[in-house]
This record gives structure tokens, sequence and C-alpha cells, in this order.
């Protein structure tokens, strides 16, 4: 499993590196900062305060998680920015966003 894990982060991380950046690094720094605040956040809060993950309990932190987070997290986040269709027509960004969404719901 954890080899499948760095695939897939060597993958997506070579598609951010190389991919042809629209925006400045400035840019997808802070995004990809914002992400994985909002990812920590949101994670806390309802493992923690809301008990939301109350079907198993964490003994201890795995590597591949923190693998997961801070390898794949920050390259999607990149590759979504950059490839979003800012001066397009409402609808082609309507559907960049849906896509993503399927993308990312069939990818968990």
């Amino acid at each position: 499993m954890k080899w499948i894990v760095i695939i897939i982060i060597l993958i997506f991380n070579t598609i951010t590196i190389f991919m042809r950046k629209r925006i400045r690094i400035s840019e997808i720094y802070t995004t990809v900062t914002f992400a994985l605040l909002i990812d920590v956040i949101a994670d806390t809060y309802a493992s923690a305060r809301f008990k939301a993950w109350e079907f198993f309990s964490v003994e201890k932190i795995e590597l591949s998680a923190l693998l997961i987070i801070f390898g794949i997290y920050p390259a999607i986040a990149a590759i979504i920015i950059n490839w979003y269709p800012y001066q397009s027509l409402w609808w082609k960004k309507f559907f960049c966003l849906i896509g993503w969404a399927i993308f990312s719901t069939a990818y968990e």
C-alpha cells in the first residue's frame, strides 16, 4: 500500500513541477499553505471536537497519512489552481469544478 502512495506522490509532484505555470509561484505557495491549514483544522475539529471519525480509534499516527497530507495535497492543489480557467465563461469554470470534484471523489 505504501508503494502505491509513493508512486502516486511521484506522479503528481512530477506533473506539478513540469507543468507550465499560468500563475505566480507565490500564489501557488499561498494556496497550498492555506489548503493544508484548512485540512488540518477540519480534520482536528471533526475527529477531536465533534467525534466524526468515531468508527475507529487511532492509536498512532501512520507515516502514510503524513505522506498523503504533505505529498499529494499540495501537488493537487497546485494543479487545480494552475489549470483553472480564470478568464473563461462561467460554464467552463463550472465544469472544471465539477470535473475536479468527480476526480477527487473517485480518487478517494
